[in-house]
């Protein structure tokens, strides 16, 4: 058994006999299963999971990697479980070899074991391949487990890490959300400021329209007056002169009529200078109009003007909210991608632990074929064992 150093992929059928004479055939074919995961990258093993607990797909897999730690055996063990097997299935062959060597023809039987030990030399070297293909399918297996549980521990640093960015990512959602809604609300705020600034401009421009038609009224009224006096002076100006003419014709006739038409003249001048002043303070009340009236104007454009700024930071709030929501949107669709990964990562996760139970499951028979094996190897040799032995007996006969 110390011989059994060889390495092969393929192991052939094995035929067999027992101490009655009966054949029995076995097969064992193994298979190494080969995984196709690649190795992890160095962006893919950084942190774990930032509150340090794990998740339950971690805890699954590691109870999983745990009871098939439990389960599979050490090779210390299947070997003496198996020459425990060998010496009580030499024992019971050399009883029956025994017994049919006291019961047979002597020569008949020698040639009989020589024959059956050749054949069992010939199956003993095919089952030394067979279990040296088993061990090497075994360390296989073993070492394709480890880095199978390797990936697993690093799929789960994958896992954490990429939980970890989602809860950076979400926060990061969170407070550019609350940015959107407090720019919202100052922008609301401006919004309602701008239009009480409006109002209230729009009420003061109406205001000024308003002087500004009584103050053209007033204007043209003033005008129609000043007309009118100046027609009525126009007319008294003939009136008089036909009153001279009529009063130095008539001078010595109507003296009496002469000076009252003088005083009345007189009091018609008094008027007349009285429409003049009149006529001076509603010419200078027209220029004061006029100043307050350009005065309004200048307040109306330095409105104008203000209301254009607050129209140009509206339009400016309006163009900072639409880049917050592209971000929002960005943000929002590179969190599904990050989710996305997740669900794969995790998919990946579940067919590694699938591919480990199979595993297991496999060096579970295969660990069961060695042990087949081993115990007909060990029959082999005691057969071999008692055909030397007979035929060193037979040639003390024959010296005999």
């Amino acid at each position: 058994m110390d011989g059994i150093t060889r390495h092969f992929t393929s192991n052939p059928p094995i035929t067999m006999q027992n101490g009655k004479g009966k054949k029995s055939a076995t097969t064992s074919n193994t298979t190494c299963a080969t995984s196709t995961i690649s190795p992890p990258t160095s962006e893919q093993t950084r942190l774990p999971h930032p509150t340090g607990e794990p998740s339950s797909s971690q805890q699954s897999v590691r109870n999983m990697q745990v009871h098939h730690k439990k389960d599979v055996k050490s090779p210390s063990e299947i070997i003496e479980n198996l020459k425990a097997k060998m010496l009580h299935y030499e024992l019971n062959e050399i009883t029956s070899l025994f017994e049919l060597l006291t019961l047979a023809d002597e020569p008949t039987t020698i040639r009989q074991l020589k024959n059956e030990v050749e054949e069992r030399n010939t199956q003993i070297a095919q089952l030394q391949k067979v279990v040296a293909a088993q061990l090497e399918t075994e360390k296989q297996c073993r070492s394709q487990l480890f880095f199978n549980n390797s990936y697993i521990i690093q799929g789960e640093h994958i896992v954490s890490e990429l939980s970890s960015r989602n809860n950076t990512l979400e926060m990061r959602m969170h407070a550019t959300e609350d940015e959107m809604i407090q720019a919202q609300s100052v922008w609301k705020d401006d919004q309602k400021f701008t239009l009480i600034k409006l109002a209230v401009c729009e009420a003061r421009v109406a205001e000024l329209e308003a002087f500004r038609k009584t103050a053209g009224d007033q204007h043209d009224d003033v005008v129609r007056a000043n007309n009118e006096l100046v027609l009525r002076l126009a007319q008294l100006e003939k009136e008089s002169a036909k009153q001279l003419g009529k009063l130095e014709i008539n001078l010595a006739i109507a003296e009496v009529t002469a000076k009252a038409m003088e005083g009345e003249l007189v009091l018609e001048k008094r008027k007349v200078e009285a429409l003049e002043a009149k006529l001076t303070l509603h010419e200078v009340e027209a220029k004061a109009m006029q100043e307050l009236l350009a005065e309004r104007n200048g307040t109306v454009t330095r409105l104008e003007g203000e209301l254009a700024m607050e129209s140009e930071k509206a339009m400016v709030l309006g163009k900072k909210l639409a880049i917050h929501e592209v971000e929002a949107k960005a943000m929002q669709e590179l969190l599904a991608e990050r989710n996305e990964k997740v669900t794969w990562l995790e998919c990946e996760l579940a067919m590694e632990s699938g591919k480990a139970v199979v595993l297991g499951k496999k060096l579970i028979t295969q660990g069961d074929d060695l042990k087949a094996a081993k115990e007909r190897v060990g029959k082999f040799e005691d057969l071999r064992a008692e055909g030397e032995g007979c035929e060193e007996d037979e040639g003390e006969d024959g010296g005999a």
